[in-house]
């Protein structure tokens, strides 16, 4: 302090700085970083070592310019750091002066260039101090398309996205400056009139590399974000000067020449028009809306393909952030004045995905776009061979363009199921889990969510099934079946009907490859209508590629997940499953690993066939769960199963054996649902019983036998579980909470016998009648000790059968 006081120390410096010795100034400058650095300079020199500093950087050695530059810095960095106009600008004028100097080499530049932008940063720090404004400076994560999942990057930048809000929280927007504040407001004029090619007077630059200076603006604009939401004059300058220079340097409908015509600096121009889209499209919307829209339009020009993946490479980034695309959603598509901007997105999207089918070499781009996927998923960013050909390289620009619009799509599926779960979170919707369905959608999130779903849903369908229709690489095949599976559970939740079935229908159509599948098309909209009926010779080989079970797969995780849910939709899921049960029973059946001619011992013992054993399980599993399910909801899959069974029955005795099958494998998982919710069978057992009596009557011995055999194992089970040992105990206490009155329990026991009296009494096939009397025999063996009500009924039938003899 008492150096800095009597500056005679810093005279001795600065008197060797200005002897024309290279060697004594260099020494004179690093004695100096020494004395600032330990406070021992007065803030009255500042003029004097600003003007030493100036006529250093006149001065051409190298090592003498590195030094002056190295002393600035440490001069923002101390005590010393200007604080009036004139010493800013003229502090600044140095570090550009050595940046845009012919005479500078390229280390001095570079150095320049890093020195000038840690004194901007160190300009907006102290503006953010001085103005009182939150210090946190987390701008939101450029995130890359080379992660290994689309998923990921959407949970990523949600919660990225989420601390930026609370870091800011609500900021009021005030007119008056601090002179700081000015300071800084007279610089960014000065960098944005430099990165539209002017010249700045406050800086007393004439020209400056706009690249620089738009690098510069990013920078300012992506990490000082309170500053321009809060300050009303640093906004204008935004909005006014910033969105002018930036709507200019979009244009394409004019020839740019120069710098503005290069890569770097439309790739600069786009980032910064992201930013502003990003972090301030609630305040700047008109010039958001325009920006959007003129992004959306560059998508459908015939542009080079590098700009085009330029504007990709933004439009994907607003998609696979969840923040950024609620409130894009909120502020444009559901205000009726407002372009519907995310609509618009998805459909460029689209339309970029969709020039696959008039390639010419569509063939060799999917290939491309599969290895771009591929190694994503092994987290490595895909490349190029350096000897790559002309032809090789469109091709793979090409496939770049196509990946970037599919991972956007996929990145709207991903957030518009983030969203939803927020809002399950929140309480807004019921869980697919409830016990007791019902219909509720409130709340703000929810709402939106549902407008996200009608808004985009049949663009994005389009655009996955066309690509998993076409591709056979395992990573793209995967995570557009996780989309599938996204954004069908979504739809599930917000009760959005129209699309889960399209959706299910359209995973259901890649589980088997069925010859006749493009003739069922009559369910897409409604499960409940009847299916043409379709051929299928069970001699033609069945193959499951790694397509199909993927598909299959995620169809089983979508069922387990809405099974709450589903209601009339279940019937989509039992016909791909009952084509299921017949591939993997089927002898000419195998996946694309074996050949279809292995025999069915050999494939059955050799544990090669452990994708159809895999299946087979999941199947038996998805009604075996049943029992979790609310009463709801299996009387929905009961029904369903009714139905795929009841549209194969005819009065024709003579059925195709796809319908038999189909019949079979709905009476087989009816049995099932039964065995495994014994402990509420009274519920259900009136769809079981009737939808027996109605095959028992069928004209089809097959279907008869079928009806019988399952019809006595389901009695025999109901009358020999726990449940109704406690039913047929009445009044005694049913599952510690209800007791049954002495009416009903004799309602049900009649209920669970009655179908055998009907069959005898009504039918008139012997052989019908004759199955009955077997049942009811098997009952009495087993468990005639349990029965109590119904015994007028059994001698009623057995009275019958003496009568005949």
């Amino acid at each position: 302090r008492e150096i800095a006081q009597k500056g005679d120390i810093l005279r001795i410096f600065l008197m060797a700085c200005s002897v024309k010795s290279v060697k004594l100034s260099v020494i004179g400058l690093s004695c100096l970083q020494k004395l600032i650095s330990h406070d021992a300079v007065a803030s009255s020199a500042l003029k004097e070592i600003l003007a030493t500093l100036r006529d250093h950087s006149e001065m051409p050695d190298e090592s003498l310019q590195l030094k002056t530059l190295q002393t600035m810095l440490i001069v923002f960095q101390s005590h010393l750091r200007p604080e009036s106009e004139e010493d800013m600008s003229q502090a600044l004028g140095i570090c550009l002066h050595l940046l845009e100097s012919s005479r500078s080499s390229d280390s001095v530049r570079n150095t320049a260039a890093a020195t000038f932008r840690q004194a901007v940063a160190l300009v907006f720090d102290n503006v953010v101090l001085a103005e009182s404004l939150p210090t946190g400076k987390a701008s939101p994560a450029r995130l890359g398309s080379s992660a290994s999942s689309v998923a990921n990057n959407v949970t990523r930048s949600f919660g990225q996205t989420l601390s930026l809000a609370f870091s800011y929280g609500e900021l009021t927007m005030r007119e008056d400056l601090t002179d700081v504040g000015k300071l800084g407001l007279r610089l960014l004029e000065d960098l944005t009139a430099l990165a539209a090619g002017g010249s700045a007077r406050w800086l007393h630059a004439q020209s400056l590399h706009r690249t620089f200076a738009l690098d510069i603006l990013e920078f300012v604009l992506s990490t000082y974000v309170p500053v321009f939401r809060a300050l009303l004059s640093y906004q204008q300058v935004l909005r006014h000067q910033i969105c002018s220079l930036l709507m200019t340097s979009l244009r394409t409908n004019v020839e740019l020449e120069g710098e503005a015509g290069e890569p770097a600096f439309r790739r600069l121009v786009l980032r910064l028009v992201a930013h502003v889209i990003r972090l301030y499209s609630s305040s700047l919307v008109t010039e958001s809306e325009v920006f959007l829209n003129m992004l959306v339009k560059v998508t459908r020009l015939d542009l080079p393909l590098w700009h085009q993946i330029l504007v990709l490479e933004i439009l994907r980034g607003f998609c696979v952030e969840a923040r950024t695309l609620r409130s894009l959603f909120q502020t444009f598509d559901i205000n009726p004045t407002n372009t519907n901007v995310v609509e618009n997105i998805v459909k460029a999207l689209a339309l970029v995905v969709a020039t696959i089918q008039a390639s010419d070499s569509s063939e060799e781009t999917l290939a491309a776009v599969a290895g771009m996927f591929s190694s994503k998923a092994k987290g490595i960013e895909w490349s190029m061979d350096t000897d790559a050909s002309n032809a090789a390289v469109l091709v793979a620009s090409e496939a770049h363009t196509i990946t970037l619009a599919l991972e956007g799509l996929l990145g709207v599926v991903f957030t518009i199921a983030t969203l939803t779960d927020e809002a399950l979170d929140a309480g807004e919707l019921e869980s697919p889990r409830c016990e007791v369905d019902r219909l509720v959608c409130s709340g703000q999130s929810a709402l939106l969510c549902v407008a996200m779903v009608n808004s985009t849903w049949l663009t994005i369908l389009d655009s996955l099934s066309l690509i998993l229709m076409r591709s056979q690489g395992e990573a793209i095949i995967l995570e557009i079946l996780k989309g599938y599976q996204a954004f069908t559970q979504a739809c599930g939740v917000l009760r959005a009907i129209e699309p889960l079935n399209s959706f299910l229908a359209s995973l259901c159509k890649f589980t088997i490859n069925n010859p006749n599948e493009g003739e069922k098309r009559s369910i897409l909209l409604s499960p409940g209508s009847k299916k043409p009926e379709t051929s299928m010779d069970q001699r033609d080989s069945i193959i499951l590629t790694p397509k199909n079970v993927q598909a299959l797969r995620t169809l089983f995780n979508v069922a387990h997940r809405l099974h709450n849910i589903l209601g009339p939709s279940w019937v989509l899921v039992l016909e791909t499953l009952a084509a299921l049960d017949r591939t993997i029973h089927s002898p000419h059946a195998s996946t694309q690993e074996v050949s279809a001619s292995v025999s069915r011992l050999s494939r059955d013992t050799s544990g090669q066939y452990s994708d159809f054993h895999i299946l087979s399980s999941l199947n038996s599993q998805l009604f075996e769960s049943s029992a979790l399910m609310n009463v709801a909801a299996v009387k929905s899959l009961l029904s369903a199963l009714h139905q795929l069974s009841s549209q194969h029955i005819s009065g024709n005795s003579q059925l195709s054996g796809q319908q038999i099958g189909s019949i079979a494998f709905s009476v087989e998982r009816m049995t099932s649902i039964l065995v495994n919710n014994l402990h509420r069978v009274e519920s259900i057992w009136d769809q079981i019983a009737a939808h027996h009596l109605e095959l028992a009557n069928c004209p089809n011995p097959q279907l008869r036998n079928m009806a019988l055999d399952s019809l006595d194992h389901s009695i025999c089970s109901v009358v020999g579980s726990e449940k109704f040992q406690g039913i047929s105990s009445a009044p005694h206490p049913l599952k510690e909470y209800q007791l049954v009155e002495e009416s009903e329990t004799r309602s049900f026991e009649y209920a669970v016998l009655s179908p055998l009296v009907i069959l005898y009494s009504s039918n008139k096939n012997i052989d019908v009648q004759m199955g009955a009397l077997k049942i009811l025999l098997h009952v009495l063996e087993r468990h005639g000790e349990k029965l109590s009500y119904s015994w007028p009924s059994i001698l009623h039938m057995l009275r019958g059968c003496c009568r005949c003899i």
